[in-house]
């Protein structure tokens, strides 16, 4: 398992200026962070200026994160995990979502930080030695979750009637594969309502709750929300602060992963709550850790990345380790897209210790996997194929193969 050191980067607001200080163990350092905030940051519209342009403002964004004295301590970081593959240095961004001026910078895609001056690994996001975290203040307590072995997982699957149909069941099938060798079944609630959700999160003592459906960000309350199912299959909208109020007082999950559009997206009006993001809510709530979604991902991409998370999980992988790994698994399969950075993973404390299999045994024979239904979700629509993602979002998929986005 790896052991990481932390490199914290504070970004605070500074008159109409911003600033970032680092700090390695005792050592700090102090920089001006300027960067252009008035272009558009969204990750589909870099994905269609292509990789040229999605590695520029990689590197211009972690040059103005991390330069002069700060760059000096990060690269004595860097070495001082040496060559030992058991040792990394995990980027911490911490921000506090009270102070207005720091809203835009909530929704930049840190993910995809480029170190141009590295020979290898320029991308950290896709290093599991050099994961990048996100936190955010809250004047909560994080709340330490059990350490007992990894033992029960809550599967909530979400497809209400009048939305475009999901293909949750093989995501849920290739999760269940992965859990099943370390002799995990996790229970799978289907058809999710509140009332059920709610139920769940209180009896269960549930050590990771995984949310497969649709979510959006609903500008007219300034919340993220989920779209769980009502009485008859119909939608029903749970609000982020909602969601995060089913775990007070509750035994603590040591993860949440939320398999759903948009679900790290703080809005784009400054004015709205600081914690409006339905991730930000539960790390605010005092959650350890969450992973979210910070934009758009086809459905192929979402159960590809929640396999491969799972899988490393299982064997024992840190989780900062395990998105980095399902990132990797993400790119290898689809270079040119952009779909491995829309994963966020937030962290509170010390999230390597967050997640623990000791205990468990692996199977001589790990179980067969539920079929798969081969089938992709389509619509045809003005003579184009629209492939329905695991998010509720469309890409536009012609005869020839080539895909853009909407």
């Amino acid at each position: 398992m790896i052991s990481y050191e932390d490199f914290d980067l504070r970004i605070r607001a500074d008159g109409n200026k911003f600033e970032v200080s680092a700090r390695r163990g005792s050592q700090s350092a102090t920089e001006p962070f300027e960067f252009d905030l008035s272009r558009s940051w969204d990750l589909w519209q870099l994905e269609e200026g292509g990789p040229g342009v999605t590695k520029e403002l990689g590197s211009a964004l972690f040059d103005a994160l991390i330069r002069g004295r700060v760059r000096d301590l990060y690269q004595q970081g860097r070495g001082g995990s040496g060559g030992d593959a058991a040792k990394g240095l995990r980027i911490r961004i911490l921000l506090d979502p009270q102070d207005e001026r720091l809203r835009p910078i909530l929704r930049l895609p840190w993910e995809i930080l480029f170190d141009r001056s590295a020979d290898a690994g320029n991308l950290p996001a896709l290093d599991p030695r050099r994961p990048i975290v996100r936190t955010i203040d809250s004047i909560e307590q994080t709340l330490s979750p059990s350490s007992e072995p990894l033992e029960n997982v809550l599967l909530a699957l979400s497809n209400p009637r009048c939305s475009i149909r999901l293909d949750l069941d093989s995501e849920c099938a290739r999760v269940k594969e992965a859990l099943g060798r370390i002799q995990i079944c996790p229970k799978v609630l289907r058809h999710v309502t509140r009332s059920t959700l709610l139920d769940s999160i209180c009896d269960g003592e549930h050590q990771i709750v995984h949310f497969m459906g649709h979510g959006t960000f609903d500008s007219a309350i300034g919340e993220g929300v989920l779209l769980l199912e009502d009485e008859h299959g119909g939608q029903d909208f749970l609000r982020a602060s909602t969601l995060a109020s089913f775990f007070a007082g509750k035994p603590m999950p040591r993860l949440v992963v939320l398999g759903c559009c948009l679900s790290a997206e703080p809005g784009r009006d400054p004015t709205f709550g600081p914690f409006s993001s339905v991730a930000a809510a539960l790390v605010a709530a005092g959650l350890p850790a969450v992973v979210a979604m910070q934009t758009e991902v086809l459905d192929r991409s979402a159960i590809r990345f929640t396999e491969r998370l799972y899988r490393r999980l299982a064997k024992g992988d840190p989780i900062e380790a395990a998105v980095s790994e399902a990132r990797i698994a993400l790119r290898a399969c689809w270079v040119e897209m952009l779909d491995w950075a829309a994963p966020v993973l937030f962290v509170r404390g010390q999230a390597e210790k967050a997640l623990s299999i000791e205990g468990s045994t692996v199977p001589s024979s790990p179980p067969s996997p539920e079929p798969r239904d081969p089938s992709v979700n389509m619509a045809v629509l003005a003579g184009q194929v629209k492939v329905q993602n695991n998010f509720g979002y469309v890409r536009n998929v012609y005869q020839n193969g080539e895909s853009s986005k909407k």
